[in-house]
């Protein structure tokens, strides 16, 4: 399940690191697109979830970290 998200990142000298891990449930860990490019600002990032569920998302740039937790679900309307 495929899933674009954007990040604000105030300085474009580290790279933006995303690691997930589902909590209701054993799964593999969410795979993690953070192409290069985007400088001081906004971040594009894509996340792959290998499963639907209950998963708990975490940011990380340089010291600074941001987690969510998100429901994974299956659109009715497809992919």
């Amino acid at each position: 399940i495929y899933a674009k998200y954007g990040w604000w990142r105030a300085g474009d000298d580290a790279r933006l690191k995303i690691s997930g891990r589902r909590l209701d449930a054993a799964a593999p860990p969410l795979v993690a697109d953070v192409p290069n490019g985007y400088g001081t600002g906004f971040q594009a990032t894509g996340l792959t979830f290998p499963t639907t569920g209950c998963w708990r998302v975490t940011g990380a740039f340089k010291s600074a970290r941001l987690s969510f937790t998100v429901r994974v679900t299956k659109s009715p309307l497809g992919p």
